[in-house]
């Protein structure tokens, strides 16, 4: 099978389990607030509150980034005076992001369009270099994933990508890095594992973790499969043990497909952006009345509290689920919640049917 469960040994080197589904944080397409009283005003983050509430309870893993700590959107506001950092002493594992997502005025295929989105100015390699000395010099010696700095690699030669990101990595020495992989010269914008050639692979067999975004997948959900798994397959060839982290892939229906493939990392803002119920994602505003212990009277506030609980048992939940589809050899889905299990036993049958990395395995049908 092309899904697995394996271990990443983390810098202090104790294994954290994959697959891995990753609550992220940004301050893109949540709005911002003002800082009032004494002194210059300062913009924050509206989702300051959830991070807040986040870092109270213990978590395997959070994605923050760069480019919000850079402009001080989660620094502390509403008496909560700790940085973004210090916040997230209870997460065992922190993905820290180069901030390619707040950069760019698109969204992730997943999300709902909000409003004309633009990012600050004064931000960009310089700043991210600056931002890892946090990393460098952290008193804490906690374990992270960096990423490189993958704004404007798009359509670059792969070698220089590499080359770029060792050169980033080189700032954080003794922590993970994660490569995340852009489309280079003659691939129409796209990841197109087939034109990896061996020195490509053995290049970045070196990183920990091998990343790629959704959007750069593929226009629909089975052009993307179709690439995961054959990234999988190939750096499989050249014995990498790299994990593929989707960036964006946290859809809880979607996201066991991405699974299926060979990709075992998940990261995204979906968490934050609906409410997840019966293995699906849907608008916020229909939690209440879907919901079997809350009313429609239920105020906004205990509601957003309770989706964001909510949203992360779920995504516990998943990744258990994940690991004993690998168990039963994708021949059982009951693990699944009802509503999604059939959807995903036909759909996992369509993949075999269509993936030829996957026709060669045979399960699943």
């Amino acid at each position: 099978m092309l899904a697995r469960r394996t271990q990443l040994r983390l810098p202090d080197s104790s294994p954290c389990d994959l697959p891995l589904l990753v609550p992220s944080f940004s301050s893109k397409g949540f709005g911002h607030s003002k800082t009032r009283g004494r002194g210059r005003p300062r913009l924050f983050s509206n989702m300051l509150v959830d991070l807040h509430e986040f870092s109270q309870v213990a978590s395997q893993a959070v994605l923050i980034s760069a480019y919000d700590l850079h402009f001080g959107h989660f620094d502390g506001s509403r008496g909560h005076n700790s940085s973004p950092l210090d916040l997230l002493q209870k997460s065992r594992l922190i993905f820290f992001d180069s901030g390619g997502y707040e950069l760019s005025p698109d969204f992730d295929s997943s999300e709902p369009k909000s409003p004309a989105y633009a990012p600050r100015k004064g931000y960009g390699l310089p700043q991210y270099l600056k931002m890892l000395d946090k990393i460098a010099n952290d008193r804490a010696h906690r374990s992270f994933v960096v990423s490189n700095f993958d704004w404007g690699m798009a359509n670059k030669p792969l070698a220089l990508q590499i080359e770029s990101a060792r050169r980033v990595f080189q700032k954080v020495p003794g922590q993970l890095s994660s490569f995340i992989l852009k489309p280079w010269p003659k691939t129409q914008g796209l990841i197109e594992p087939d034109r990896l050639s061996r020195k490509d692979l053995q290049s970045m067999a070196g990183f920990d973790v091998i990343g790629v975004t959704e959007k750069e997948l593929g226009s629909n959900v089975l052009e993307r499969l179709r690439r995961i798994a054959r990234l999988r397959r190939m750096l499989d060839s050249v014995d990498s043990p790299a994990p593929i982290h989707i960036w964006g892939g946290l859809d809880p229906t979607i996201t066991p497909l991405y699974f299926f493939a060979g990709a075992q990392i998940f990261d995204g803002i979906s968490w934050l952006r609906y409410a997840y119920t019966d293995g699906m994602a849907v608008n916020r505003e229909s939690f209440s009345a879907l919901s079997a212990d809350y009313t429609i009277g239920t105020n906004k506030d205990v509601c957003r509290q309770v989706i964001s609980l909510k949203n992360r048992t779920m995504l516990e939940g998943l990744a258990s689920s994940l690991r004993k589809w690998v168990d039963a050899k994708g021949a059982d889905f009951s693990m699944f919640c009802e509503p999604v299990r059939e959807h995903l036993h036909r759909s996992y049958g369509t993949m075999v049917t269509e993936i030829d990395e996957l026709k060669e395995v045979g399960h699943g049908r």
